[in-house]
């Protein structure tokens, strides 16, 4: 049949963002606005001519946002900074803590090169439980090390690892029983002897020994284990170490294990003898050890007379040399021991994403397409045009500059993207616009009556609600790995912050999150290395660190909370003992501004908030406070501490005597005011007074946090128990039990509702079997638990201590506690 020699209709594209639907629509709205007016609308109309040109440059930006994601994240220079965008490769994310005991022997072979098995159990016959032994199998070359360095290095693997209320109790290396293989062997085919020898000796050898191997990541990949099926528990450098390596120590070989295993060697066609001498005791069924802490070694022969397996090949007993085997089976044995001694290559396992870089911001001007009659191309009107005629091209020009600029900040919106969804603060917009000059619409300068930038900056600052933006974007990078972070309680508890800077800081807060987000999730059940220092250091238990981030507490070391204050040469004292100090002293004067004579008083007025410079940081305040009484001689109350941070508790008035202005605070504590300086003119007295709320701020803020005391840590190395402490034998003090002690004297944490709010987070956050005890210590009990913390957490990681000073150390910091149990 003869093909059709016509031209086919083109078919409208269903899409309802296609030109014709989007001019279609356009009509539409014109008919609508302007039916009664506007009757022609045939493609030679200028509206409809204007409205094709805005319908296809339509197109061309919802062409550009179909682009795929990757592209959007790529730079200029073709790559993609995952790292800044919050995306973490699979073997970041996906892995977990060592959690099980499996876990644990994964991490220990492959971090510890002379570790051919290692198996962990649970002390049941103490008094405590939470602590584990370690029994370890050495390879047979782990000769160049002593075994006390190869249990050292154990130990510092297991405490990185460590989990909350969990500790090691001891390390034992296993005793190795050697055995000699015998058996009578039919082989067949082409192999050699020695290649059959060498593989029966290897895998004996290996099923006797019991070590763990390691699988390569690419094979496993190739076998259609995804990546996440790959990653499942600890991250291991070596390779992957499946389930079934990890089974329980043999105390039993059977004999017939053997045999099964040999028949599955290429080459091998019957076995009519085997068995097994151990110190020339033959053992025909099983391989029995008489004691847990041995295992069983399979001696490799060094000689010709000590090789014990005879090879049989039509009834002639094939020779073997036993240089050939030796070469032989350590060929084998290199091929298991490289891909322990070699860490992978995880870069083969996938390719990231790539995209393609696009310059997502130019604009191309619609005004380029329109026919050159309309004068407002490239070329522009003729020189000769009369006025009239220039001035209308320009206002046409204008009119569409309107809507192009609106286009145009489309197109600098999509490529910003990469700043937008990204843990990054700056800059501080979430809409963007890009400026039309003459490189974009030819003329379009000369209209402009002010700069074009100034316009545009702050028309769309006006509408940008930045906070709302980026808090909502950092949602849902959140959600990408499963968290949720609202920080609710911080904008319901802010009492140091004005309602634009609470914002500030919880976008900083989520920005944090993101950014620790891998440790936040993996280590969340992970407690501190007690053997690397602790103190003023980010080696802090999970708990602690996520818990800090939750509250909004700006440090998550573990640090003195009473330190802020020492620094300054300050003491906190409850009011009441604050009083009863400087009772009758100027530093707690008292004022009655109503008995104060109304002749003499000009009025005392609230003091505002100013914005105050960078020379009244709160660490450079110091000199415009100076003057203010409660601070002197080192002592500040509390009532001054907690009221000083709200702007409502001042006020300043000026004495018609001497011309001086009083600042003056109100502590609520029993209604009078509180004398604080005076100052020669206003303007001091109000910097002064700002200076003074931006310090306290300062304190109450720097002074929060906490401690996270693991009761399992504190158990006594000498003797059973404590001598001088009294514990109910129903109150297991040491397993699993956490104390978490917080300060009591910020203006936050002396909420009461604020302090159900930290300990029911503490209780969402702590694994199901450890239980909290919580502590809310004034500023002197706070000082004296820390001197106390430290001291102990100094002895546990200090080598050579000996262990009665570190018992006592621990006794001492448990009386406290008790004595101190609210």
């Amino acid at each position: 049949m003869t093909a059709s020699a016509s031209i086919k209709k083109k078919r409208v594209s269903a899409d309802k963002f296609s030109f014709d639907k989007l001019k279609k629509e356009g009509i539409d709205l014109v008919q609508d606005l302007s039916g009664k007016l506007w009757t022609d609308y045939n493609i030679h109309d200028p509206g409809v001519t204007i409205l094709e040109q805005l319908c296809y440059a339509l197109t061309d930006l919802i062409y550009r946002t179909d682009f795929k994601i990757e592209d959007f994240l790529t730079d200029e220079n073709g790559h993609i900074d995952f790292e800044s965008q919050a995306l973490y490769p699979p073997e970041k994310i996906f892995p977990c803590r060592p959690t099980t005991m499996d876990d644990y022997r994964k991490i220990i072979v492959d971090s510890v090169g002379e570790v051919d098995n290692v198996w962990l159990s649970k002390v049941r016959d103490g008094d405590y439980t939470g602590l584990y032994d370690i029994a370890i199998k050495l390879k047979q070359d782990a000769v160049k090390k002593s075994h006390a360095e190869i249990t050292t290095h154990i130990r510092q693997v297991y405490l990185n690892y460590r989990n909350l209320c969990e500790d090691l109790n001891e390390i034992s290396i296993m005793r190795e029983v050697d055995c000699e293989l015998y058996a009578d062997i039919e082989v067949r085919g082409g192999r050699t002897a020695v290649e059959v020898l060498a593989e029966i000796y290897y895998k004996c050898s290996r099923h006797i020994s019991a070590g763990i191997r390691f699988y390569d990541f690419e094979q496993v990949r190739n076998d259609g284990k995804s990546l996440e099926e790959m990653f499942i528990g600890p991250f291991t450098n070596h390779g992957i170490i499946k389930q079934h390596e990890l089974g329980d120590k043999q105390d039993e070989v059977f004999v017939a294990d053997v045999l099964s295993i040999i028949k599955e060697i290429e080459g091998v066609e019957d076995i009519k003898n085997l068995y097994f001498k151990i110190d020339r005791e033959v053992h025909d069924q099983t391989l029995s050890s008489e004691s847990p802490e041995a295992v069983f070694h399979l001696r490799i022969p060094q000689d010709e007379d000590e090789i014990k397996v005879k090879l049989i090949k039509d009834g002639r007993e094939l020779s073997v040399s036993t240089l050939e085997f030796k070469s032989g089976y350590r060929e084998l044995n290199y091929e298991h021991r490289s891909l322990e001694r070699t860490p992978q290559n995880i870069s083969l396992l996938y390719t990231p994403p790539r995209g393609q870089y696009r310059n997502l911001r130019q604009y191309y001007s619609i005004q380029n397409h329109f026919p050159s009659i309309y004068g407002i191309d490239a070329y522009g009107v003729s020189e000769s045009a009369s006025p009239g005629v220039k001035a209308k091209a320009a206002q046409l020009k204008a009119y569409l500059a309107i809507f192009e600029q609106l286009m145009a900040n489309y197109t600098a919106n999509l490529n910003s993207l990469r700043t937008l969804f990204s843990p990054q603060n700056r800059p501080r917009k979430s809409y963007f616009f890009q400026t039309l000059k003459d490189d974009i619409i030819p003329g379009i300068e000369p209209i402009y009556k002010r700069p074009p930038s100034e316009i545009l900056s702050k028309a769309l600052r006006r509408h940008d609600k930045y906070a709302d933006r980026k808090n909502r974007l950092l949602d849902y990078l959140l959600g990408l790995y499963g968290e949720t972070f609202t920080q609710h309680s911080l904008r319901h508890f802010n009492y140091y912050y004005t309602p634009s800077q609470v914002e500030e800081v919880i976008i900083k807060n989520k920005i944090a999150f993101l950014k620790n987000i891998v440790e936040i999730s993996r280590d969340r059940a992970g407690a501190s290395n007690y053997n690397k220092p602790c103190w003023n250091s980010t080696n802090v238990a999970g708990l602690q660190r996520k818990v800090s981030l939750l509250l909004g507490f700006r440090q998550l070391t573990d640090r003195s909370l009473t330190m802020v204050f020492l620094k300054q040469g300050l003491k906190l004292l409850p009011h009441a003992s604050y009083s009863r100090i400087k009772e009758g002293t100027l530093e707690l004067e008292m004022i009655a501004l109503d008995d104060i004579d109304e002749q003499k008083e000009t009025g005392f007025q609230w003091v505002p908030i100013i914005k105050m410079s960078k020379k009244h940081s709160p660490e450079k305040s110091i000199d415009a406070i100076n003057s203010i009484v409660p601070l002197k001689n080192n002592l500040i109350s509390e009532a001054l501490l907690r009221g000083g941070i709200y702007m409502d508790r001042y006020k300043l008035g000026m004495d018609a005597e001497d011309r001086n202005y009083r600042l003056v605070f109100s502590p609520k504590e029993n209604g009078r005011w509180w004398y604080l300086a005076t100052y020669p003119d206003q303007k001091t007295g109000i910097e002064s007074a700002n200076a003074l709320r931006r310090y306290l701020i300062h304190l109450n803020i720097e002074s929060e946090g906490l401690h996270v005391v693991e009761h399992i840590l504190l158990r006594p190395k000498i003797k059973p128990r404590h001598e001088d402490i009294t514990l109910s034998k129903q109150d297991d003090f040491y397993s699993f039990r956490v104390s978490v002690i917080f300060p009591a004297w910020t203006a936050r944490c002396h909420d009461e509702n604020f302090r159900l709010l930290a300990q029911e987070t503490v209780q969402r956050n702590c694994p199901a079997h450890v239980y909290p005890q919580f502590y809310w210590f004034k500023f002197n009990k706070m000082y004296e638990f820390e001197v106390l913390y430290r001291k102990w957490m100094d002895l546990k990681r200090g080598e050579g201590v000996g262990a009665d000073e570190l018992d006592a150390a621990a006794e001492r910091l448990i009386k406290f506690l008790i004595e101190n149990k609210g």
